[in-house]
């Protein structure tokens, strides 16, 4: 109906709006995962949370950010099974580029089914599915606050 009201009234052209950055003391979270609704799902939720957050799906375009926003990267949260770039490859390329950034898995999976070399390497682990709460404790541990239950 507004849409309606608006063009009769003559206030029906589109206005483009260009994105605005997050401002830069908000902690930036890389969400890397090949399944689009996760990436949308999971960066409405940091948002709710206070977060900034990029996104990448798959291992060549989460290197390329890394690559080129390393500073601004604080936090990864890694799908385990991606197409293309192994796991362990992501995070040694990131660990490399910023070791102080951390990372966790998130995966379907059980934890003892992912492969030592890729749990050794990482911060953490959320499985798949997870509930908004679960996401917070993640980030708070990640970033030293305290987590809550």
């Amino acid at each position: 109906m507004a849409l309606y009201e608006a063009k009769e009234s003559g206030r029906n052209r589109c206005c483009v709006y260009r994105r605005i950055d997050p401002p830069k003391d908000l902690p930036t979270i890389l969400i890397i995962d090949d399944e689009d609704v996760v990436l949308v799902t999971v960066s409405k939720m940091l948002e709710r949370l206070g977060y900034a957050s990029m996104v990448a799906c798959d291992g060549q375009t989460a290197i390329a950010h890394c690559r080129k926003k390393q500073n601004r990267i604080d936090m990864v949260l890694l799908d385990v099974l991606m197409p293309g770039v192994r796991s362990v490859k992501i995070i040694c390329n990131i660990k490399a580029l910023r070791p102080e950034t951390k990372i966790f898995l998130s995966s379907a999976l059980d934890k003892s089914q992912i492969e030592d070399e890729i749990l050794k390497n990482a911060d953490g682990y959320l499985g798949k599915p997870y509930s908004m709460s679960e996401l917070r404790n993640s980030t708070m541990i990640c970033f030293n606050d305290r987590a809550l239950n």
